[in-house]
């Protein structure tokens, strides 16, 4: 019986870890991004620049190679497919 309440202790742990990493990080970027006045300065910008307001929400689009959902500002298409960098670009071509 011991050995569940450790279970249930460690699982609790882990979940407080995961979450406190998760938020730190959406700090970080939310940090960065108001550091930068202009898209110009942002590393993470794309080459079409793209001004937005705080206010603003910016539409989210899905990777082709990963999944991963990522800013429409920050995408490379390429034959109307959306990729998160140019490394999933290469792959999803060289599978197709």
């Amino acid at each position: 019986m011991a050995w569940m309440w450790l279970l249930v202790l460690v699982l609790v742990v882990v979940a407080v870890i995961v979450k406190l990493r998760r938020s730190s990080r959406i700090f970080i970027i939310r940090q960065h991004l108001q550091r930068s006045e202009s898209p110009f300065q942002n590393p993470l910008s794309p080459s079409r620049p793209h001004i937005q307001r705080r206010d603003e929400v910016e539409h989210m689009v899905c990777c082709e190679e990963c999944g991963i959902y990522i800013p429409d500002s920050e995408a490379l298409v390429h034959s109307g497919k959306i990729f998160c960098c140019r490394e999933h670009k290469a792959a999803y071509f060289s599978k197709h």
